[in-house]
């Protein structure tokens, strides 16, 4: 459960938190953050609000962590609710907004449209946070959640990291669209000498598994039900692995005769209750807000941790200069990826692994 919607004076204090920080602080990075923190007396709005400041909370912790690295910031916090895109705009084309190095928000795609012929600042980056929208077609600009082709590219470049030297079985109906999309990310990112595709019908895989070990067998789109089929393939072979699609985590369920050591989960969003920056993080919230951090807390926190960190060592433009790499954090792993069209997406992607019936990150 996250903070309180209705507890109004949060969000004074979170602003005027802020604004502490711009007064106390000298300015280095000036930073936007335009999202809706009240309810418009519906319960969708109301749950929005909710995690909006839950995002806000993580990030306004992220940034007192990052000023001990002699990160300094600005930051202006606008409150989203009831303007409409006149509003908007009118905040965009104010001196104040052009001169950000780093804007994040709205989450949705009218308001982003109403922002986007206003931004003028070449050196602006510009996050849509916890939802994959349009932003205009530059170098600087960063979705945190892409569409599945970017998440089924995240998971098979993980698994290259994780397994190179492995051979790599996708299995599924040739037919199918998410098929189709790993079929064509495996080109992109795997050598084809490595790589077999295989079908599965009434229980039986065609061709068969190759003889060996060493082997990663990725389910394209297969229900979880079929995995206890699919870990007999793995019978003596102690290195091979099968790997779920990216909704067995989330619909989880256990099976008495599936050994889930040799099942590999790929997710999104994940907390390792072991992890002693989680629990840090959990503890410092509770001590600020009363309350337990929701996902979007977790997520604040590790975006502005990012963001924070790469514009430190890189400049505002950091996206043109960072190397690419993992960042894990809390809940999400990041991975900034550019298509052709100039827009880069998050394609990092987390795995989990059973040891025992405890869940664990692989590193």
């Amino acid at each position: 459960m996250g903070i309180n919607h209705k507890h109004s004076a949060l969000i004074i204090s979170l602003i005027l938190t802020f604004a502490n920080l711009v007064n106390a602080q000298s300015t280095n990075f000036k930073i936007g953050i335009l999202l809706p923190f009240q309810s418009e007396n519906t319960d969708a709005s109301a749950k929005n609000a909710e995690a909006m400041l839950d995002y806000l909370a993580g990030v306004r912790i992220a940034l007192n962590e990052l000023d001990g690295f002699g990160f300094k910031s600005q930051v202006h916090v606008w409150d989203l609710s009831n303007r409409d895109s006149m509003d908007v705009v009118k905040l965009a084309k104010s001196p104040q907004f052009q001169e950000l190095d780093l804007f994040i928000g709205p989450i949705s795609q009218n308001m982003v449209s109403a922002i986007a012929p206003h931004v003028k600042n070449s050196k602006l980056t510009w996050i849509s946070p916890l939802k994959n929208l349009k932003l205009p077609n530059t170098n600087t600009h960063l979705n945190f959640f892409g569409p599945d082709s970017i998440r089924i590219k995240g998971v098979i470049e993980g698994l290259k990291i994780r397994y190179p030297r492995y051979k790599y079985i996708i299995v599924g109906d040739p037919k199918n669209s998410d098929f189709i999309i790993y079929q064509k990310m495996v080109k992109r990112v795997l050598p084809s000498k490595r790589v077999s595709y295989h079908t599965l019908k009434n229980g039986t895989i065609s061709p068969k598994i190759p003889a060996g070990d060493s082997l990663i067998i990725i389910n394209t789109h297969l229900p979880q039900s079929s995995k206890s089929i699919q870990v007999k393939w793995l019978d003596k072979k102690s290195a091979s692995y099968i790997v779920g699609n990216l909704d067995w985590f989330a619909d989880f369920s256990q099976q008495s005769n599936v050994d889930e050591s040799k099942i590999i989960y790929p997710t999104i969003n994940f907390t390792s209750p072991s992890d002693s920056a989680l629990v840090e993080f959990a503890q410092n919230y509770r001590n600020l807000y009363l309350s337990e951090p929701s996902r979007f807390g977790y997520q604040g926190y590790d975006q502005m941790t990012f963001l924070g960190l790469n514009m430190l060592a890189f400049g505002s433009n950091f996206l043109l200069n960072a190397p690419s790499s993992e960042f894990i954090g809390l809940i999400n792993t990041i991975k900034p990826y550019k298509t052709n069209s100039t827009n880069w997406y998050n394609e990092g992607i987390r795995f989990i692994r059973f040891e025992g019936s405890k869940r664990v990150l692989m590193r």
